[in-house]
């Protein structure tokens, strides 16, 4: 969740005028406590030693949190971009900016998706169920964000 809370963090600060994004670029969210879940799921039902690929099966479009998120904390959003306009918008940015966009380049701009189908297709036959990644379960995040600090709604 690192990925998802500082990028939102990065953006609620209105620091960067433009960020890349592919239109069809996914989030793969997963609460700490449905991976622990699947974890216990896999290891206390004596399935085999070997390695497995915990990530939800429905992804969430990277836009909408993006949309929702900057409704929740009052920031400006981003315009999206291109990979292409970004690189000259970034000339404009100072190193540091510049470095803290990077890291997320990969999951906005080339619609990463991980494998699990061997991981997915055991947890299925075990009954194991995700929990919904919707509006709801993104505002509790985005409450809790605020309630620590860490993302600060901003008054305007």
């Amino acid at each position: 969740f690192k990925t998802f809370y500082e990028c939102l963090y990065i953006c609620s600060l209105e620091l960067i005028n433009e960020i890349p994004l592919n239109t069809k670029a996914v989030a793969n969210l997963l609460p700490v406590d449905c991976v622990a879940q699947a974890i216990y799921t896999l290891s206390a039902k004596g399935i085999e030693n070997g390695v497995y690929h915990i990530t939800n099966p429905n992804n969430t479009s990277t836009i909408s949190v993006l949309n929702l998120a900057s409704k929740f904390f009052q920031f400006r959003k981003p315009k999206f971009v291109t990979f292409r306009q970004y690189k000259r918008y970034e000339t404009s940015l100072s190193l540091h900016l510049k470095k803290m966009v990077e890291i997320y380049l990969p999951y906005y701009n080339r619609g990463t998706l991980f494998n699990s189908d061997k991981t997915q297709a055991i947890l299925k036959k075990l009954d194991f169920k995700y929990r919904s990644i919707n509006d709801k379960f993104l505002g509790r995040i985005f409450r809790f964000c605020s309630y620590k600090g860490f993302i600060k709604i901003n008054k305007k």
